[in-house]
C-alpha cells in the first residue's frame, strides 16, 4: 500500500512563521498546508497448517506478518478542518442587517481577517498509517468422546501507531512538593502557551509503543443426534499510549497522564479484555419433511470495562481538565500526605480525609496502590454474566421443484434479567473522579475538596448500571430463502 495525499490544504502564513516544540522537544516549523508525505506499507505475511498425524486428528497452525489498518481519512482532515483560515463567524444581534438570500456568498465579509486567536492541527510529514507485528500459533486436536480441543495465542506488537501532542504547549514551570509532585504549567493561558494566538497545535505523529496479546482454550462436540456444545475461555491484554477518536484535540485532552498529555505513559488500552468465558448449547431437529427446529442457548461472563480515577478540575494547569490522574495516599487521614480544604457550610477538611480514606479502603484497586499514581485505565469493573436464547422454526416449501425456506426467529437477550431483574445487570462508574483540585497552597502542595453527593459521601466509585443492554430484550425476526 502506498497511501497519498494532492497537497492541497489551504496554507495558512501566520502559522508559517511561528516556531513550536516538536515531540521531541526541539523547535519545529510546522505548516497547514503540508500534508503527510507518501509512505509505502510493506504487510508481509507467512502462514502454515501442519495436519501432524496425517489424519486431521492432531493440526498445528499458525503465523506471522505485518498488517495495516484500513485508513482513517479523519485523521488527516482535522489538518485540513483545524487551520485558522477554512471557516469563520459572524456574532450579530441585528439581524435585519443580514437579510436573507439563497447565495450563500452575499454576506460574506469583503476585508475578512483572521481571528485574534485559533486552534490547529497539523501532520508529522512521516506520517504512516497504523501498523502492527501480529503472530499466532494454535492447535486443534481431537480427544475421546468426540471432543475437539483448541489451543491458541495471539501476539500483536505495535509498529506505527496514532500519537497527539500539543506542540504550542511550554514546558512546565515547576512541580507541586510534597507526596504528590508532579510537574504543573503555568497559570494563565498565554503564559502556557508559546505562540499567543493558537489555542492549541495538535500534532499527529506515530507511536511504535503499544502490544496486546489473547490467549484462549476451547472445547466443542458435534453430537449425531441434532445437539452442538462449545465452551471457551479467553484471557487478554492490550497497552498503548493513547486510544485515539476522530478529533485531534479531544483525543489529546482526554486522554489521562500523571505528567501531562504530551508525556504519556504505557498503560492499559480502552480495548483490553482480562477474562472472557463464553458457553453454548443448541439443539436442531427436522420433522415431517417440512419442518425444522433450532434452539439455542449461549451464556457470557465476563470483565468489564477498565476505567482511570482522576481528579476533578485542571490540577496540572494544562488546559485540558478532568484529565490528571489520582495519587492514591498511604493514609489520607494524614495531612503531611494528602490536604483538604473546608467546604463553606459543609464538611470540614478533617471530615473530607476520613471519607475519602473510607472511600479507598472500599475500592480494592485503590487500596492495592496506596503511596502511588492510579494508572490510566487501572481499575476494572467487576464480573458481569448473561445468557442468550434463541428458537428458529423453520417451514420448507417445495416450489417449482426448489426448496424454498420460511425462518421466523425469536431472540431474547440477557434471558436471566427477564427472569430476576438483578441479574446480568452491569456497574456503571458514577464516582471516577472523586477528589476536586481546589488550590495550590503557598508551599506548593495541592489541595482538594471532597463533595457530598445528596448529602452523604460517596463510599465507592460504581453503582448499579441502567443502561438498555442491563435489561432482557425481545426480537421477532422472519426471513424468506429462496
Amino acid at each position: 500500500d502506498m497511501p497519498f495525499f494532492d497537497q492541497s490544504a489551504l496554507n495558512n502564513p501566520v502559522v508559517d512563521t511561528m516556531t513550536f516544540r516538536s515531540q521531541t522537544g526541539a523547535n519545529a516549523n510546522y505548516s497547514t498546508s503540508q500534508l503527510p508525505e507518501a509512505q509505502i506499507l510493506f504487510s508481509p505475511r507467512l502462514g502454515f497448517n501442519w495436519d501432524l498425524k496425517g489424519d486431521r486428528s492432531l493440526q498445528l497452525r499458525g503465523g506471522t506478518g505485518i498488517f495495516t489498518g484500513r485508513p482513517a481519512f479523519v485523521w488527516i482532515s482535522n489538518q485540513v478542518g483545524n487551520n485558522g483560515i477554512l471557516t469563520g463567524s459572524i456574532f450579530q444581534d441585528n439581524t435585519t442587517a443580514y437579510p436573507f438570500s439563497t447565495d450563500v456568498t452575499t454576506h460574506i465579509p469583503d476585508n475578512a481577517t483572521t481571528p485574534a486567536s485559533f486552534g490547529i492541527a497539523v501532520t508529522d510529514p512521516d506520517f504512516k498509517w497504523p501498523q502492527v507485528w501480529r503472530s499466532n500459533l494454535g492447535i486443534d486436536f481431537k480427544l475421546p468422546f468426540d471432543l475437539v480441543g483448541t489451543l491458541e495465542g495471539i501476539y500483536s506488537k505495535t509498529l506505527n501507531n496514532v500519537m497527539y501532542n500539543d506542540v504550542n504547549q511550554r514546558p512546565a514551570a515547576a512541580n507541586f512538593t510534597g507526596a504528590d509532585d508532579r510537574p504543573y504549567y503555568a497559570a494563565s493561558v498565554n503564559a502556557r502557551r508559546l505562540n499567543a494566538k493558537i489555542t492549541d497545535a495538535i500534532l499527529l505523529f506515530n507511536t511504535d509503543e503499544g502490544y496486546s496479546y489473547s490467549l484462549t482454550a476451547k472445547l466443542e462436540r458435534q453430537f449425531k443426534n441434532g445437539w452442538y456444545a462449545m465452551a471457551a475461555y479467553n484471557f487478554g491484554e492490550a497497552k498503548d499510549l493513547i486510544t485515539a477518536g476522530s478529533i485531534a484535540f479531544s483525543s489529546w485532552r482526554d486522554n489521562r497522564s500523571v505528567l501531562g498529555n504530551n508525556f504519556p505513559v504505557l498503560a492499559y488500552s480502552d480495548q483490553d479484555q482480562r477474562h472472557r468465558v463464553i458457553g453454548a448449547v443448541s439443539y436442531r431437529a427436522e420433522y415431517v419433511k417440512s419442518l425444522a427446529t433450532t434452539i439455542s442457548l449461549f451464556f457470557q461472563t465476563n470483565n468489564q470495562d477498565r476505567f482511570s480515577f482522576f481528579y476533578n478540575g485542571d490540577m496540572n494547569s494544562d488546559g485540558a481538565t478532568a484529565n490528571d490522574l489520582m495519587y492514591v495516599p498511604t493514609n489520607a487521614t494524614d495531612a503531611n500526605e494528602i490536604l483538604f480544604k473546608d467546604i463553606t457550610n459543609g464538611p470540614t477538611a478533617a471530615e473530607q480525609a476520613a471519607a475519602f480514606e473510607t472511600f479507598i479502603q472500599n475500592d480494592e484497586y485503590l487500596s492495592s496502590i496506596r503511596g502511588q499514581y492510579a494508572e490510566r485505565n487501572g481499575a476494572i469493573r467487576p464480573w458481569v454474566s448473561t445468557l442468550d436464547l434463541s428458537v428458529q422454526q423453520e417451514f420448507f416449501l417445495k416450489v417449482g421443484g426448489r426448496r424454498h425456506t420460511l425462518q421466523a426467529r425469536l431472540d431474547i437477550s440477557n434471558l436471566g434479567n427477564m427472569i430476576n431483574n438483578s441479574w446480568g445487570v452491569g456497574d456503571a462508574i458514577v464516582n471516577g473522579s472523586p477528589l476536586r483540585f481546589d488550590s495550590r497552597n503557598a508551599e506548593g502542595r495541592p489541595v482538594y475538596q471532597f463533595s457530598q453527593v445528596g448529602g452523604s459521601f460517596p463510599t465507592q466509585a460504581l453503582s448499579v448500571s441502567n443502561n438498555l443492554i442491563d435489561v432482557w430484550q425481545m426480537q421477532f425476526g422472519f426471513r424468506y430463502i429462496f
